[in-house]
């Protein structure tokens, strides 16, 4: 049984993790992301956007797809980013009124590059790279073992890691690998390749997923042909 996600938080990064928005004529959302969110909810997990896109663009994004009240609040480029576009989440800590343990327990990240990585806090980060393009149930997925595992996100990290049952070599990792229901990832505290100028200490890396998982063309979500999006032109970040 999964246990209660009262207290607990996911920071979601926007482009390619949440949907594909950059291409303002064919913006969607990753397939499954809305029950996803819904379901989690249900089980007392907050929601948030961590993007190092402007809040313009994440609200417009959101609010096409009816999304935007499933997030408790964005925090853009302005507020979490360097200069480089690097991500800072003690402001999201602080804004929840957790100390930075509390943080480290009850905050996950979940991104598609490497600068989603948490770049201040010890927080456990699930890098999906081709997120959008697979269906939710790859989040699902992993966020289930962990919660199945603790209350904590930190604790869950470390048991997980301790399960590792695959020594397949992966350059610039320190750790051990696995599979969560057919899709294969890496679970441990440093992956260079992730981070290689500050690495991540808890780390989730999928690195292949069962092409079950990927959505057809047709079953994507998307704006309507030929709808005009309110997004207004000029250069996005994809984080």
């Amino acid at each position: 049984m999964l246990r209660g996600g009262k207290g607990r938080v996911i920071c979601w990064d926007l482009d390619e993790t949440t949907g594909s928005f950059r291409d303002y004529g064919r913006m969607r959302l990753t397939r499954g992301i809305k029950p996803l969110l819904e379901g989690l909810g249900g089980l007392g997990i907050r929601h948030v956007i961590t993007t190092a896109a402007s809040r313009e663009h994440a609200e417009t994004a959101l609010g096409n797809f009816g999304v935007m009240g499933l997030y408790e609040r964005i925090f853009d480029a302005s507020e979490i980013c360097d200069s480089v576009y690097n991500k800072y989440y003690a402001p999201v800590a602080s804004f929840l009124g957790m100390g930075h343990q509390d943080a480290a327990d009850r905050i996950l990240v979940v991104g598609n590059l490497p600068r989603d990585a948490p770049a201040d806090l010890d927080l456990t980060f699930l890098y999906h790279p081709e997120g959008s393009e697979f269906d939710a149930a790859v989040y699902m997925k992993i966020i289930g073992r962990l919660m199945h595992l603790s209350d904590s996100w930190a604790e869950a990290h470390a048991l997980m890691a301790g399960q590792n049952t695959h020594s397949i070599a992966v350059s610039g990792f320190d750790g051990g690998q696995q599979f969560v229901e057919g899709i294969w990832v890496g679970v441990g505290r440093h992956l260079r390749n992730v981070r290689p100028e500050k690495p991540s200490d808890r780390v989730i890396s999928v690195y292949s997923v069962p092409d079950g998982y990927r959505p057809a063309e047709s079953e994507k979500t998307k704006i309507n042909d030929g709808a005009e999006s309110v997004i207004p032109p000029g250069p996005c970040r994809s984080q």
